[in-house]
């Protein structure tokens, strides 16, 4: 404790110990040995699920050219397919009943995001299209409309009538997938006693993924708002950020380019040739984070990359109650 700071762990504790930080929690796989290990440190032990695992390449998400794909970690497949929620729903029983804790972490409850390129506009896998058709939603027009889009991105949002309507379509079908997912996991995790936490994307790209703060707002106790400011893979928002960039357009000099990055995600970005590799300034993560809790309240935890910046980031937020840092 920092104070009355409750200070949470992602990553290696050696690390955190060596900042001289007094860690109360600990977030990493499910895993017995680790519980022990972590409870006899008398630090709270917090396993993490990652939703999305997928067995193989069948279980992945398709594309809107038909290519399917695992994402992330090239370890993720669809979470509306079957096979993933039946492991997701019994590792989730699992903790519940083999691991001594009263709260699990949900991370990447999401659909594939800007770090994944074209496999971005997906999902278009059997599962997926008959959630679409359930909705009233043909899936070969709105395919027809998000490749339009693609095509025609860097003028958004002045692009054809059915392009828009279908970037906002694939958004609704997102959402509604990833929140029925998590109605399902809440009701599980209940039947358990078990308090439901998520890692998510922040504010100016979760709606992208799937993930709507309203309703994640109601179905979790706590949400780890991942601010990594600067690093290259998957949910590293600088890496994000620029990778949507490309998506946009090839020339990240071309003023449209910042135009409709800002439009789509709220963000002022002035150097995108340079955000790959230098990340976004402090002010960048300070207004998302308190963006984030504008709309979550009290349940909103940071988390900050254990660096300089991580730790400077944190000293700016003084009101907070609780931080988690990645090492």
């Amino acid at each position: 404790m920092v104070g009355s700071r409750t200070i949470g762990i992602y990553g290696s504790l050696q690390r955190a110990y060596s900042r001289g930080l007094r860690v109360s929690e600990y977030y990493a796989r499910p895993d017995m040995s680790i519980a022990k290990r972590v409870s006899e440190e008398g630090i709270k032990y917090v396993p993490v699920v990652w939703v999305p695992e997928a067995q193989n390449l069948s279980q992945g998400v398709v594309n809107v050219f038909g290519e399917r794909r695992l994402f992330a970690f090239s370890n993720s497949g669809c979470i509306s397919n079957l096979g993933i929620r039946d492991k997701l729903l019994s590792t989730i029983e699992d903790v519940a009943t083999k691991l001594e804790v009263d709260s699990v972490i949900l991370d990447a409850i999401r659909f594939p995001s800007p770090h994944d390129g074209l496999t971005l506009f997906s999902c278009f896998c059997n599962y997926c299209q008959k959630v679409m058709k359930d909705l009233g939603i043909d899936p070969e027009k709105l395919k027809l409309g998000l490749r339009k889009l693609i095509r025609s991105l860097h003028r958004y949002p002045y692009v054809e009538l059915n392009s828009l309507e279908s970037l906002y379509t694939w958004i609704r079908v997102r959402q509604h997938i990833v929140r029925e997912l998590l109605k399902l996991i809440r009701e599980k995790s209940n039947n358990y006693g078990l308090k439901l936490w998520a890692a998510i994307f922040p504010p100016s790209l979760a709606w992208l993924v799937g993930q709507n703060y309203t309703f994640m707002k109601d179905l979790l106790d706590e949400v780890h708002v991942m601010l990594y400011h600067r690093c290259g893979g998957a949910a590293c928002l600088n890496h994000e950020v620029y990778s949507l960039a490309k998506l946009i357009s090839r020339d990240l000099r071309d003023p449209n380019t910042l135009r409709v990055l800002r439009m789509l995600t709220g963000l002022d970005i002035e150097d995108l040739e340079h955000l790959e590799y230098e990340g976004l300034g402090s002010e960048v993560l300070v207004r998302e984070f308190i963006n984030a809790k504008n709309i979550l309240g009290g349940k909103a935890v940071p988390v900050f990359q254990l660096s300089k910046e991580g730790l400077e980031m944190t000293r700016k937020l003084r009101a907070l109650v609780k931080v988690a840092y990645l090492t």
